[in-house]
């Protein structure tokens, strides 16, 4: 079965980096691998922002589209079904788990992180594919909401770092 990689394992995806190495090796044995296309929306922020002066970034920028675009990457969008799970996920639990010590992002920005881990959990949900993360105990905490909303739904399978 496909997986959908969530923003920390996607922004990990580099060319000729060990995680480019795994998510191809990924792609061999499940078919095809799944971004939520809120994943590349942060990615390519984070490049952007990044990108003034730094080759890199920009270099990566340039190689982003073309990866996205291969035929066994599947980059699923952010449906209506997942936009009301999300929206209903969000309502119920507006603030993110307590701040892990290691965690120096303000509080708006670990709030805008919230948000967008509930769209790419809802995208993943809505799909009816697992997710995979650096991030398991928030994600384990966003399939807990979507099950709490939707009990007769299949719950969101969490995985974690493949890498």
């Amino acid at each position: 079965m496909p997986v959908a990689w969530d923003t920390t394992l996607v922004s990990r995806l580099t060319p000729g980096s060990s995680a480019l190495e795994l998510f191809e090796s990924t792609l061999l044995d499940r078919g095809r691998v799944l971004i939520p296309a809120v994943s590349v929306m942060e990615v390519v922020c984070g490049h952007a922002r990044a990108s003034a002066g730094r080759r890199r970034s920009e270099r990566l920028l340039n190689w982003l589209p073309g990866f996205l675009a291969r035929p066994d990457v599947g980059v699923l969008g952010f449906t209506r079904t997942a936009a009301f799970a999300a929206g209903e996920a969000r309502a119920r639990a507006p603030f993110p788990p307590s701040r892990r010590a290691r965690d120096r992002r303000s509080k708006a920005e670990r709030r805008v992180s919230w948000a967008l881990d509930m769209q790419v959990a809802a995208t993943a949900w809505a799909f009816g594919v697992p997710v995979a993360t650096e991030n398991v105990a928030d994600f384990e905490r966003l399939s807990e909401l979507l099950a709490e909303l939707y009990p007769r739904a299949k719950p969101l399978e969490v995985l974690p770092s493949p890498l």
